[in-house]
């Protein structure tokens, strides 16, 4: 049908009419005969029969992540000055309000024994257990020790996974970061951990790699981060809440 004589009406996003005003010119685009309420809007134009032309906003990235994501943090380091701690409190602060980022701590788990395990398991497996069940994401904040996983957070990898079948980590959407005092930034801690996420079921953020080499130079002495590291730690913390937007938001 023709443009012209129909009308536009301004909807909210749930569909209700804000204000109409009618197209005097026939055979005009229609982006040429806004109303002027209209010129600069994020929305899209609906044809719809009986002479109606609606303009139905979209949704924005602010409201879309108006749901807030709570983000299980495993540390690999028990050390009270850690790195990587700094590095995991640094990444709280930055995140956006899409994201609540809880360090789940992992030093009171005994090692893990399926011989302890069960309905009598003990009550660390089952806090840890419960407190990622209870999150909508992951995020691994971790050392290198001897080229691998951090014996702490190695064993709450495998508490988290037990019982066979009942793994509280699967579907969870993930990302990993590691920091150490050498030039490699825990290169083979991060895909240590990123080898035991395939197999979990956890679709981890690929892009943007994050090794953080010399990283005792990367904070000062209250935690902060340089102004040096500080752009790289906010890219990635906003790009791991799009991840997490994407994969969690369905759950």
């Amino acid at each position: 049908m023709p443009w012209g004589h129909c009308q536009f009406f301004l909807l909210d996003p749930d569909g209700n009419r804000l204000r109409f005003a009618p197209l005097i010119e026939r055979g005009r685009s229609a982006h040429h005969r806004l109303p002027d309420f209209a010129h600069g809007m994020n929305g899209a134009i609906e044809h719809r029969p009986l002479g109606v032309v609606c303009l139905r906003p979209q949704p924005t990235r602010s409201t879309r992540m108006s749901k807030v994501y709570t983000v299980a943090v495993l540390v690999g380091s028990l050390r009270k000055a850690s790195i990587n701690r700094k590095l995991a409190l640094a990444l709280a602060d930055l995140a956006p309000e899409s994201l609540k980022l809880e360090i789940v701590e992992v030093g009171d788990l005994p090692l893990y024994d399926e011989d302890i395990d069960g309905p009598s398991a003990p009550t660390q497996y089952l806090r840890f257990r419960d407190q990622l069940k209870a999150a909508d994401a992951l995020l691994f904040v971790s050392p290198e020790y001897n080229r691998s996983i951090p014996a702490p957070l190695k064993n709450a990898i495998d508490v988290g996974s037990r019982p066979y079948g009942q793994s509280a980590f699967s579907g969870k959407p993930g990302a990993v970061i590691t920091a150490s005092p050498g030039a490699m930034g825990g290169f083979g801690s991060n895909h240590h951990i990123r080898q035991c996420m395939v197999f979990l079921d956890v679709p981890l953020m690929q892009q943007p790699e994050a090794y953080l080499g010399g990283a005792a130079t990367l904070f000062d002495e209250k935690g902060k981060p340089s102004e040096g590291v500080r752009p790289f730690l906010q890219k990635f913390i906003d790009t791991y809440a799009g991840w997490v937007e994407r994969h969690a938001g369905g759950r």
